[in-house]
């Protein structure tokens, strides 16, 4: 079943080349990290979780920023895929700030209309990166996701337990007299409702343990209010 606990290691693929270091869980992404392209350049730094990256910056291999945001856990086939932030492309011609646009249904994967520069969404596989998949997270309990899996015992986390834990890993980033501000906004307080409100649906239907809802969820968030708080400094 391989070691459940995150520790924080260095990871290569068969020939050699550090492919990530950071925390992981089952030798796999999973917490803070840094990937890598196999020519030693920076892929992505920021979250990782479930079926890999979760919020961040997107490098070219030239090491030109790419994307910053924050991506929507994939519960269905495919990778994550983003769903607000800043992208530019290669030769600096295009960018683009805001909430993605995408289009969902057929079989592949969900595609990206707006910007529609973006391409096609990356899997971890295009740069050797094992990903974690949910059976990662418990084999036995994801050994069938068409039944509920939640330990019995796991309670849900309250609406002001998960808050608290959000502006708490919001503040620890950057402590300002603007973040302070933003952190009490409107717009701030439903983005964290409206995530609760979709963790709590995952973790119902099994798809996230309490941990995942905790950590993962906590960190996604507080990453996401910490980009979007440089507009309403400006």
């Amino acid at each position: 079943m391989g070691n459940n606990k995150n520790e924080w290691k260095r990871l290569y693929n068969q020939k050699g080349i550090l492919v990530y270091e950071g925390f992981t869980k089952n030798n796999k992404p999973c917490g803070a990290g840094t990937s890598y392209y196999s020519n030693g350049a920076m892929f992505q730094e920021g979250i990782f979780g479930v079926k890999g990256f979760l919020c961040g910056r997107e490098y070219y291999q030239c090491g030109k920023l790419r994307f910053e945001g924050i991506l929507e856990l994939n519960s269905s086939y495919g990778p994550n895929y983003p769903r607000y932030g800043f992208f530019q492309t290669e030769d600096g011609s295009t960018t683009y700030e805001g909430e993605f646009k995408l289009s969902f249904g057929g079989v592949g994967y969900p595609k990206v209309i707006e910007p529609k520069e973006f391409g096609t969404i990356r899997s971890r596989s295009d740069v050797d990166i094992p990903v974690l998949m949910w059976e990662d997270e418990n084999p036995e309990k994801y050994s069938d996701l068409s039944e509920t899996h939640n330990d019995e015992n796991e309670t849900i986390p309250t609406f002001e337990e998960f808050k608290i834990a959000v502006e708490k890993h919001y503040l620890a980033r950057e402590n300002t007299e603007v973040s302070r501000r933003y952190i009490n906004t409107k717009e701030a307080q439903e983005h964290i409702m409206n995530e609760y409100a979709s963790n709590v649906r995952e973790f119902k239907e099994g798809k996230i343990t309490r941990n995942i809802f905790m950590k993962g969820g906590v960190y996604a968030v507080s990453y996401c209010l910490f980009l979007m708080t440089d507009p309403y400094a400006e």
